[in-house]
């Protein structure tokens, strides 16, 4: 691997396979609610809600606040943790990776969804 200016140039194929390969999705932001606890076929699963915010400045140069919601699914020991010690308001951490699943609603049409599986999730406040 080569570097110059600040940029990373891959030399071989594999590693330009292996970093196509990554999904890591960091979220910080608040919880929208407390977490919803099921338990599934597949073992237990917490579903959480996060909210997170940016500061922005629309074409006009006024300040407004763009927010986002976040769907996250934790799994087992995660959803165990998320259940017993997480509640509505709380600043958290996440790292997961990105999945989109798609479904059909009532009407027929095909819907994607995307949501963050969690592997980590830390309080921070």
């Amino acid at each position: 691997m080569m570097s110059g200016n600040n940029c990373l140039v891959a030399e071989e194929p594999a590693i330009i396979n292996r970093i196509r390969n990554i999904n890591l999705v960091q979220l910080l932001g608040r919880l929208e609610k407390d977490p919803e606890f099921l338990s599934h076929h597949r073992g237990k699963m917490a579903r959480l809600t996060v909210i997170t915010s940016e500061l922005i400045k629309n074409e006009y140069g006024e300040k407004g606040c763009n927010i986002q919601r976040h769907i996250l699914t934790a799994w087992d020991e995660q959803a165990e943790l998320a259940a017993t010690i997480l509640v509505k308001g709380q600043l958290i951490y996440t790292e997961g990776r990105l999945v989109h699943n798609s479904f059909r609603d009532k009407q027929g049409c095909t819907r994607v969804m995307t949501e963050v599986k969690v592997r980590v999730i830390k309080v921070l406040a």
